[in-house]
């Protein structure tokens, strides 16, 4: 941004208010869209900065071609009831893409897939019925990979197991999670609470 040195009495023209006052402040946006009305990220330019009050989100117009990009963003999806998870299988039978039951969210990753290029980290926490000698491993595929890349292995002494993935993903990859439970106890009451991060 310019930097500029007032006199006592000097004039401000309508060009040096723009450069040094109206591009240098943050714009409150009520909504995305009133954002995308009033000043579309091609118009602001590389490194413009707005906050939109619906989502408490900080913006910065980056990449090419121009978008705007949040500074960082966390969702959490509601807890999310799985059921009976029987002892020695996998859950669910094949990978499932987050969408399918855990989170779909058009701020951060929808049926398109991711909605930015940054680093997204994956965190979740199971809760069933009673506790086991064992371990709950979960997988999560990114990028539609063909091979699970094991991200955690919880012990499941206290009835919860839980863990995270980060990886830098592009816009449009897919996350797909699957877990196997260990043990040879069958599981009832089993729920899941995912929380879906990101920053560029």
């Amino acid at each position: 941004m310019p930097q500029k040195t007032w006199v006592i009495g000097e004039e401000v023209l309508a060009t040096d208010f723009n450069a040094y006052v109206q591009n240098q402040v943050v714009p409150r946006f009520a909504t995305v869209a009133a954002r995308d009305a009033a000043w579309p990220a091609a118009t602001a330019g590389v490194g413009a900065v707005c906050t939109t009050q619906d989502t408490g989100i900080t913006w910065v117009a980056r990449g090419t071609p121009v978008a705007w990009v949040p500074q960082s963003l966390s969702v959490a999806g509601g807890l999310i009831s799985l059921g009976s998870y029987p002892g020695g299988t996998v859950f669910p039978a094949g990978p499932e893409d987050l969408t399918v039951r855990l989170l779909n969210n058009p701020l951060i990753y929808d049926a398109t897939g991711c909605k930015y290029a940054g680093l997204y980290t994956l965190s979740f926490v199971f809760t069933m019925n009673t506790s086991a000698t064992g371990y709950w491993v979960t997988y999560v595929i990114c990028a539609a990979s063909v091979a699970r890349s094991q991200t955690s292995v919880g012990h499941l002494a206290f009835a919860v197991s839980g863990g995270f993935a980060s990886q830098r993903l592009n816009v449009g990859e897919k996350i797909a999670w699957q877990s196997y439970n260990t043990t040879a106890v069958g599981f009832t009451n089993v729920s899941v609470a995912l929380t879906l991060a990101y920053t560029p």
